[in-house]
């Protein structure tokens, strides 16, 4: 799903290192796809895709939880807590999908979980494509 989204920061040290407003929240993602050069204070369309590097680690939370996707530590890595539907965490407006949902945690469908990623990669693309 693309989004509509401003370009908060760029990082002087690594420059694929984008943070990107995105809804209500301010994610730090790696830009993994850039096809045009991009400025601080711009709106982009983007696609956000979460990576894992080795292990899914994914809980059931409280269904009292807030939605929210919290950056662990100075990194990539994100904490998104959401409702689990259809394949894909959905956090407010912003939904971000993985096909492991299905084959592998498709019995938390319908409920709060957490789930810990390694980075969100951030797919710079244009309106119609």
């Amino acid at each position: 799903m693309k989004y509509l989204a401003t370009l908060i920061h760029l990082n002087e040290v690594d420059d694929e290192m984008v943070t990107l407003r995105l809804q209500d929240y301010d994610l730090v993602c790696f830009a993994s796809v850039c096809p045009y050069h991009i400025c601080e204070g711009e709106l982009y369309w983007v696609e956000i895709h979460p990576f894992i590097i080795c292990d899914y680690l994914v809980s059931e939370a409280e269904d009292d939880k807030v939605p929210s996707i919290v950056r662990i530590g100075d990194g990539y890595a994100h904490i998104i807590t959401g409702t689990l539907v259809n394949g894909k965490i959905v956090v407010g407006d912003i939904e971000l999908e993985d096909d492991y949902f299905l084959s592998d945690f498709g019995y938390l469908e319908g409920r709060m979980v957490s789930w810990e990623v390694d980075r969100l990669d951030a797919i710079f693309s244009y309106a119609d494509t």
